[in-house]
């Protein structure tokens, strides 16, 4: 089992930079309202180089449609959703006191309010990068 790790936001800021540069390679959506980005290649299990997960307070932009958060998709929608996040590749990151934003390109991003409420991981492997935030 992966374990979760409490990173201040210096680490925090340091382990999402890994991801500028990559594509989204696959998107998936698990149980209520957690989604899931293979960044990277993927392996033969279809895992990205890091699995970005998100759940509770996300949205998905897409420049011509808004934002969706995910309290208002049905889960049919947040599908459909999802597949067009496919292909787009991380370009920045940015993080301030309340929000953690990935900025894609083609005009789309994934942004996660109250990112310091165990609402987000990012995997390597084995091993898990969460989410708890503890001051610098």
């Amino acid at each position: 089992m992966p374990k979760q790790t409490q990173l201040t936001l210096a680490e925090i800021d340091e382990l999402l930079q890994r991801l500028v540069g990559l594509p989204i390679n696959r998107t998936w959506r698990g149980y209520g309202s957690v989604v899931f980005f293979e960044i990277g290649e993927l392996n033969n299990d279809k895992v990205g180089e890091f699995t970005f997960s998100a759940d509770k307070s996300w949205a998905l932009c897409l420049a011509n449609e808004g934002c969706h958060a995910c309290y208002d998709l049905e889960l049919k929608e947040m599908n459909q959703l999802l597949e067009k996040f496919v292909g787009a590749k991380v370009i920045e990151i940015k993080l301030n006191e309340n929000s953690l934003v990935i900025e894609l390109d083609e005009n789309k991003s994934i942004k996660i309010d109250n990112y310091k409420k165990d609402n987000w991981t990012l995997q390597l492997g084995d091993e898990t990068w969460c989410t708890r935030y503890v001051r610098d």
